[in-house]
């Protein structure tokens, strides 16, 4: 997954603009590295199709949150600035999962299984209305879906 393309939009500018501080370098500095590694680490579960998307936002809402080196970092850099991104962050998660339960773009991976996976001939004109979340599930899982049948038809030595 070295290739996966990280979409940096789901990070919320009031969450950006923490780096912006130039009285706090080194935990600016501190802070993006944590972020950065949250919403990589969120674009691998995205990645992954055996996994539900809602389980892979909960992993990351609680690496914003929950006392660890984000939330500490943030609160003292600019308490305010990061609340109003982490509210940002959880209004998109929610409106992500609502676009998903109602959207004819989900399908089911299997009916055993019962997590989610992107219907990739039904996705058409609606990624227009994906918001990030959605965007970065989508764009995830057909960028593994791509690399896996490209792999396939290496080893296959097509031609």
């Amino acid at each position: 997954m070295a290739g996966l393309q990280t979409p940096r939009s789901l990070i919320p500018s009031s969450l950006q603009e923490l780096g912006d501080f130039e009285e706090f370098p080194n935990l600016s500095r501190q802070f993006h590295t944590y972020l950065n590694i949250a919403v990589d680490d969120l674009n691998k579960c995205y990645a992954d199709p055996v996994k539900n998307p809602e389980m892979c936002e909960i992993q990351f809402v609680a690496a914003l949150g929950n006392g660890g080196n984000i939330q500490s970092l943030g609160n003292m850099i600019d308490p305010w600035s990061f609340s109003v991104g982490i509210a940002d962050t959880f209004t998109s998660i929610v409106v992500a999962r609502g676009a998903r339960a109602i959207a004819s773009w989900v399908g089911f991976l299997s009916a055993s299984a019962g997590p989610i996976s992107i219907n990739f001939s039904g996705i058409g004109a609606s990624l227009a209305s994906l918001n990030g979340f959605n965007d970065a599930l989508y764009k995830a899982r057909l960028q593994i879906s791509c690399t896996f049948w490209i792999g396939a038809w290496d080893q296959a030595h097509c031609q």
